[in-house]
């Protein structure tokens, strides 16, 4: 206690603090996880509405990687089909838009590695 009256920390009784406990990161449920789900056990018509509900954001990736629309194209469904061969690969642990993303910027940077190796007949200079 000082001169001029107790001190708030004096009168408090302390407090021990809780010890934290670190819990696994819960990820809330989708509609996308049923369709999953279905698409994982074979379901085609399953996998045709993750298509369908997912087309346009895949498209916005990749014509923000690839300028020819095109390619973007071919990008596009290279990324549903490599999202259908390896559907038995996705964990769960991000969403399902992010795994799908993640696919169609790989494929996108393949993509613009195989085009950069490319010589075309015209590009060859002149001897």
């Amino acid at each position: 206690m000082n001169a001029s009256g107790p001190n708030r920390h004096e009168t408090c009784d302390p407090v021990p603090p809780k010890p934290l406990t670190l819990l696994p990161a819960a990820r809330p449920a989708t509609d996308d996880d049923a369709l999953v789900a279905r698409a994982r056990a074979g379901d085609r018509a399953a996998f045709g509405q993750l298509f369908t509900r997912h087309h346009g954001r895949v498209t916005a990736m990749c014509v923000r990687l690839l300028a020819d629309r095109g390619r973007v194209d071919d990008a596009v469904q290279q990324t549903f089909l490599e999202a259908w061969r390896c559907l038995h690969r996705f964990e769960g642990r991000s969403r399902f838009t992010t795994w799908l993303t993640r696919i169609a910027i790989h494929t996108c940077f393949g993509l613009r590695r195989r085009l950069a190796r490319l010589v075309f007949v015209g590009d060859t200079p002149a001897a």
